[in-house]
């Protein structure tokens, strides 16, 4: 039987901050969304659309304590965020567990 590595994707993910600009068909980059940083942190901006903050997809990992909806950059993150293989690399090891919801309840 094959070895497989099971990588959670229900945490927070964010695609990579170039992603729309490197892999957007070149009639469509000028309407692509991008990534724009500002003196309040990082934001993806998108023609007929409000501006979001990065830091709604790249707090995952970061104590309550720490969590921040705006003013955070890309490099404020975790890698594992948007690199399989860093995901991958900086992943907990030990026995699995069963998912317990939001993750909003304690017990």
């Amino acid at each position: 039987m094959a070895a497989y590595t099971v990588v959670s994707a229900d945490s927070h993910v964010s695609e990579p901050g170039n992603l729309w600009l490197e892999r957007m068909p070149a009639q469509f980059k000028d309407r692509a969304p991008r990534l724009v940083r500002k003196e309040n942190g990082d934001w993806f901006e998108c023609e007929g659309l409000r501006p979001s903050p990065v830091a709604l997809g790249i707090n995952a990992g970061k104590k309550f304590e720490e969590y921040k909806p705006t003013g955070m950059t890309y490099e404020d993150g975790r890698a594992g965020g948007w690199d399989p293989h860093a995901r991958i690399k900086g992943r907990r090891m030990g026995p699995a567990r069963p998912y317990q919801g939001s993750g909003n309840r304690r017990g």
